[in-house]
């Protein structure tokens, strides 16, 4: 009766109701832009040609070629013990699942509930979870680093820098603790959690500090002896999938203007998902067409940055709701069909 309970509650994050609050909070504040400045003249000043059609074509097959490089990274981190169809399913799941969770937590409880429906032992998917959690740290810290030296100060705007500044530092601060704990001392890491779980008005939650400390000391364990090739593939297909992610802005800007700052608009994207980061409400809706507007209009034509946010909305966000209600009932049929 518990593994029912624990199955129902995981499947009903993808329920109508679930999905409905962020849905409502993205149209609406991209509504609220859109009118709080409209201007008929500056919107008809958009060009719908066959250029905007060919960039935005190219939008769409930026998020092909991520789903593939997501794809390839949970193949290498499982050791290829998934078929391409499974790993398919799985991340497009995982996608669904970002939709109904707020980007500050994400969707590790899903994540965790799909890899061990396929027949891979807890232990190893949260060595999976917290290894993508690594990479995911280690590219962003990296890439920042790169943008100061390619690009110095001037990536960063003094408007929404403070944003950019507690982004980064949060991802760091868990880029560093992960690692820490992964490959040199889970015991401290495991014994520093559970510690500040135990302090006032935190203790309520000790329960998920330890489940969070106990899952590093389970992955640590799990990544000795993997060899470079697990490595690699892992790294590759990180890297490629958040390039893919970022380009994706380049594009859905180049379908309306072109500018010479393709390089600047490409650390800007990264600052976008940064800042995204922070935002409380599932799929960072609200937030994220906000951020858009803040951190990437001064690159595009004077009232078209809402018209923007939205075109990049659905290549980034909407398009995995009813793509995610087609692949549910598929995986369930699959899945469950074996026991």
């Amino acid at each position: 009766m518990r593994q029912l309970t624990e199955n129902d509650e995981v499947l009903q994050q993808f329920s109508y109701r679930k999905l409905i609050i962020p849905l409502l909070i993205g149209l609406g504040a991209i509504a609220f832009f859109i009118f709080k400045d409209f201007d008929a003249e500056k919107l008809q000043s958009i060009n719908w040609n066959v250029t905007m059609l060919f960039w935005l074509l190219f939008a769409i097959a930026s998020i092909v070629i991520r789903h593939f490089f997501l794809m390839y990274r949970l193949k290498a981190l499982t050791d290829n013990e998934i078929s391409w169809y499974q790993s398919f399913q799985i991340v497009s799941l995982w996608e669904f699942s970002s939709c109904v969770t707020p980007s500050s937590v994400g969707g590790t409880a899903v994540a965790l509930f799909f890899l061990t429906k396929e027949g891979i032992s807890v232990g190893r998917t949260t060595t999976i979870i917290l290894i993508t959690i690594f990479l995911d740290g280690l590219f962003f810290t990296l890439l920042a680093i790169l943008f100061w030296v390619l690009l110095g100060s001037t990536f960063v705007n003094s408007g929404w820098a403070y944003f950019f500044y507690l982004g980064f530092a949060l991802n760091v601060s868990m880029f560093l603790v992960v690692a820490y704990g992964l490959f040199f001392n889970p015991n401290t890491i495991k014994w520093i959690i559970e510690k500040i779980f135990s302090l006032p008005y935190i203790k309520k939650w000790k329960h998920i500090g330890h489940r969070a400390a106990k899952d590093l000391e389970v992955a640590s364990k799990g990544l000795k002896d993997k060899t470079v090739g697990y490595w690699m593939g892992g790294l590759v297909g990180t890297i490629g999938a958040w390039a893919m992610r970022f380009l994706v802005v380049n594009f859905v800007i180049l379908a309306v203007v072109y500018n010479s700052e393709q390089l600047l608009i490409f650390a800007r994207s990264f600052i976008l998902y940064l800042v995204m980061a922070l935002s409380p409400t599932p799929g960072s809706s609200g937030a994220a067409e906000a951020s858009f507007i803040w951190i990437l209009g001064e690159f595009v034509p004077d009232g078209t940055a809402p018209t923007l946010s939205f075109f990049w909305r659905i290549f980034s966000y909407y398009i995995f709701i009813p793509f995610g209600f087609i692949i549910l009932p598929q995986w369930l049929r699959r899945v469950f069909s074996k026991k």
